[in-house]
């Protein structure tokens, strides 16, 4: 399996930041009855400390 990724984070304010990515995976398998796949994503989250 292979995996890259690439991520960013932004403080918006002084207690919320904001984070951003991109992650591509790649899975080969050589076995008889195994299946390869691939995976693009892009994600975000917020998170806002009290």
């Amino acid at each position: 399996m292979r995996t890259l990724t690439a991520n960013a984070t932004y403080r918006l304010g002084p207690r919320t930041d904001a984070a951003f990515g991109l992650r591509q995976t790649k899975f080969d398998d050589t076995s008889l009855f195994a299946t390869s796949y691939q995976e693009h994503a892009i994600y975000a989250s917020l998170t806002q400390r009290f």
